[in-house]
């Protein structure tokens, strides 16, 4: 007759995971992590590559480097932020110019037979 099934296999099933799935999920986590990882030890390493490359004292090498880190972090919100817009501007274009068109598209009523 029917197979008993398990509560693991059910939730697998619904959440749609599969063992491709999971693989692009973890590599994606992994380099999300990284990415975030390797930012906070950056200040270091600039204040170290400072020092090295015969900064007068460890305070001017701790300037040059918060110097460097605010270029970066600056740089990065700017891209952010080109990013944010830039989508935006293609989500508008795709679903609608309207405020209208664009509270129907996020109603909870709404059906998806669109896409």
């Amino acid at each position: 007759m029917w197979a008993p099934v398990t509560q693991r296999e059910t939730l697998a099933d619904w959440l749609g995971l599969n063992r491709a799935a999971v693989s692009v999920l973890v590599v994606i986590g992994c380099l999300g992590l990284a990415e975030e990882i390797w930012s906070n030890f950056l200040s270091l390493h600039l204040r170290d590559e400072s020092l090295a490359r015969g900064a007068a004292d460890p305070a001017a090498a701790v300037v040059q480097a918060a110097l460097y880190m605010g270029v970066i972090a600056s740089l990065k919100n700017l891209l952010e932020g080109v990013g944010y817009i830039a989508g935006g501007s293609i989500a508008l274009v795709a679903h609608g110019t309207t405020v209208a068109g664009g509270a129907t598209w996020m109603s909870p009523n709404a059906t998806f037979e669109r896409m």
